[in-house]
């Protein structure tokens, strides 16, 4: 997977998440958008279903505990994109 196209997905799913016109960046802060960490894990299910990753249980808490911005979002689904692909 390449980084504009986890990019995008990230972004996407949060415009869906709290509306279309929610300004973001990479630097936005995931509690500051008015997500909490029930929001972030069902987003992490969400892309994981999106682009058929098997990820397992310790990797999907690590990326609720650790995810604080977009970033971390783009960064977690670039990491388990390629933990799949090997």
């Amino acid at each position: 997977m390449k980084r504009t196209e986890a990019r995008q997905a990230v972004y996407s799913l949060i415009r869906q998440w709290l509306g279309e016109r929610t300004c973001l960046d990479d630097c936005s802060r995931l509690q500051a958008l008015g997500l909490d960490k029930g929001d972030i894990e069902e987003m992490l299910w969400r892309l994981e279903d999106r682009f058929d990753l098997c990820v397992p249980a310790l990797e999907e808490q690590r990326g609720i505990s650790t995810a604080e911005s977009v970033h971390d979002l783009i960064e977690w689904l670039l990491e388990m994109s390629r933990q799949n692909e090997d």
